[in-house]
């Protein structure tokens, strides 16, 4: 998808400038700028996304930073050492805005997944819109890729350490229709065990351990 390469990197451009800019304005400069981003970094066993392997059961080093505005608009950069089957290792970009309604609180934005090393498709990039809803611990969101003809729901519960999370994934092309269940603990307050299980044939149960490195 040459064009989605060239939104993306019209977009990154706009999104660098934007942060240089609100760095330039804390009064701190740019490492007050820096230290106040939402920085995370974890070693996982098993990339599972949707509750599909990504990296084929191999190994992941994960991270990235969000930029968090008092308006409610925030921009988040995240990567991925090994995806696409790892055959490539993969960045996002996120714009969503979220705020808050008496109890409900929502979200809505835009996914940039890329894929630079990825060597078995022709796409190397995609996007997602996508919008959710959450009241106490339970969660609800749509994800929509047009180009695609694919939409993702997921429906999802924290009860103290535990997490569990459904999803359906359905596509014009019936044979990537799938439903899929995740379900996690966190064992301590940074290492958390999940396992994932999807309704396509043959497929195997997925299991990954996360590390979450604490940063300062």
């Amino acid at each position: 998808m040459k064009h989605a390469t060239l939104k993306l990197s019209a977009l990154a451009v706009a999104l660098s400038s934007s942060m240089a800019m609100a760095a330039d304005k804390s009064s701190g400069g740019v490492d007050a700028f820096i230290d106040d981003l939402d920085k995370n970094f974890s070693v996982t066993s098993n990339y599972v996304w949707r509750g599909l392997s990504a990296s084929a059961g191999a190994p992941a080093v994960q991270g990235g930073a969000t930029y968090n505005h008092d308006s409610g608009v925030s921009v988040d950069l995240w990567f991925s050492s090994s995806a696409a089957g790892v055959t490539s290792n993969e960045y996002d970009i996120t714009v969503s805005y979220a705020g808050k309604a008496d109890k409900i609180g929502y979200e809505a934005g835009l996914i940039s997944y890329h894929y630079p090393q990825d060597s078995f498709s022709t796409t190397d990039s995609f996007f997602e819109i996508f919008a959710g809803v959450n009241v106490n611990n339970l969660n609800a969101y749509l994800y929509l890729d047009n180009e695609n003809d694919n939409t993702y729901i997921e429906l999802s519960a924290d009860v103290s350490r535990f997490n569990i999370a459904l999803g359906i994934n359905s596509n014009d092309n019936p044979a990537s229709d799938y439903n899929q269940v995740t379900a996690g603990v966190a064992l301590t307050k940074d290492l958390s065990l999940s396992v994932s299980q999807t309704d396509l044939d043959g497929d195997d149960t997925q299991w990954a351990l996360t590390y979450n490195v604490p940063l300062k």
